[in-house]
């Protein structure tokens, strides 16, 4: 048989993954300078009012 064993499929699965994760975590960890223009950055909260909206006629739309 020509197949390859499970358990080896299962560590280069895994080598894939970690080399995934590798890359994802230098990148992120490069770009963290400046953002694009148009976007900014803020720390804080979001305030807002509860607001109930209701239709005018009550009937269920399908």
């Amino acid at each position: 048989m020509n197949a390859i064993p499970t358990r080896k499929k299962a560590l280069w699965a895994g080598l894939i993954v970690a080399a995934a994760a590798t890359l994802a975590a230098l990148f992120l960890a490069s770009n963290r300078g400046e953002l694009p223009e148009g976007l900014i950055q803020a720390n804080g909260r979001i305030e807002g009012n509860n607001v109930a909206i209701a239709s005018k006629y009550p009937a269920r739309q399908g």
